[in-house]
């Protein structure tokens, strides 16, 4: 999964609890990496201030473009 800011792609599922875990790494993007353990769970695998951005597909593309002249406008 990509975390955006507050956005989240490449599923819908722990969600909120990625966008957390980017706040209190201090970052707005962080790819996070979730494996199952064999049954229903999610069991976090890692995370990386550096994903493939290919993953979040043409709207993350799009979100990233926002947040970037968004974010460079506002300094």
């Amino acid at each position: 999964m990509l975390v955006l800011g507050g956005h989240v792609f490449g599923g819908n599922e722990y969600g909120q609890e990625c966008v957390r875990l980017a706040r209190l790494a201090g970052t707005d993007l962080l790819g996070i990496d979730l494996r199952r353990d064999g049954g229903d769970r999610a069991v976090f695998a890692g995370a990386d201030p550096m994903p493939d951005l290919r993953l979040g597909g043409d709207a993350f593309l799009d979100t990233l473009h926002d947040h970037l002249t968004t974010s460079a406008g506002s300094r």
